[in-house]
């Protein structure tokens, strides 16, 4: 009998050494993860809260680990250190379950910010390829003839391009062309982009909403390491 309860015990024990253990791992990762602080940057933190949901569930099995046996076989110092960790627990959940607003915040901005600088870039190509345009428009007779011997003389002459008006025609149609698949690739980057960003979002809600509920159960189910004993006053009134 006593060999299976000091068996138990030792279990016990290597399941709260472990569980010490991931917890300091835990710690030292979001801490590379928040370090150096950038706050006002709307992508680092929504990827930084982003990375920690994904680390999550490293600290949740440290807590449960530590938390195993009560306060069976536990040394003075560890008592205390599993009601910190149970007031830890509680503090935990509160901060993920308002990660679930911010979360919802720094998407916004964020598709804000990346439809503004697609809209930058596309803006600066379109300007540039106006000035093609008037470029080619303005191109007088001599010119596009002198420019379709150079093509003809290269042997790249498209077909039915045989005069400078031909030519003109043709590359305004490019140019058209050109703007128009400008403006398609612009539309199919922001579809990926707010696909891809909310995609994450909705995932990482949900994640940093389930670790609430699991933080709370865990300070909920640690209720005994913020119990004081009171056995001895009790047997004091008891006798007396």
């Amino acid at each position: 009998m006593k060999s299976q309860d000091n068996t138990e015990f030792m279990s016990i024990g290597a399941f709260r050494m472990v569980g010490y253990g991931l917890l300091i791992f835990a710690i030292v990762d979001w801490l590379s993860i928040l370090f150096p602080v950038r706050w006002l940057d709307a992508a680092w933190t929504f990827n930084s809260v982003g990375a920690i949901i994904e680390r999550v569930a490293v600290p949740l099995l440290a807590l449960a680990l530590i938390f195993v046996g009560d306060t069976n076989l536990r040394q003075r110092w560890e008592k205390v250190a599993v009601r910190l960790l149970s007031w830890g627990s509680l503090a935990a959940s509160i901060v993920f379950l308002l990660m679930v607003p911010l979360i919802l915040v720094m998407t916004l901005r964020l598709n804000v910010q990346n439809n503004a600088q697609l809209n930058n870039q596309v803006s600066t190509q379109i300007n540039q390829i106006q000035q093609l345009e008037q470029r080619v428009g303005s191109a007088s007779s001599q010119d596009l003839a002198t420019l379709l011997q150079n093509i003809n003389r290269q042997g790249n002459a498209a077909p039915n391009v045989n005069s400078p008006t031909a030519l003109k025609s043709q590359l305004l149609t490019e140019v058209e062309q050109l703007r128009n698949n400008v403006k398609s690739q612009a539309d199919t980057v922001r579809s990926t982009q707010s696909t891809a960003l909310y995609k994450s979002a909705a995932k990482w809600s949900i994640g940093a909403f389930v670790s609430s509920i699991l933080f709370f159960g865990l300070w909920r189910y640690s209720g005994w390491s913020r119990r004081k004993r009171r056995t001895g006053l009790r047997a004091a009134n008891v006798n007396g």
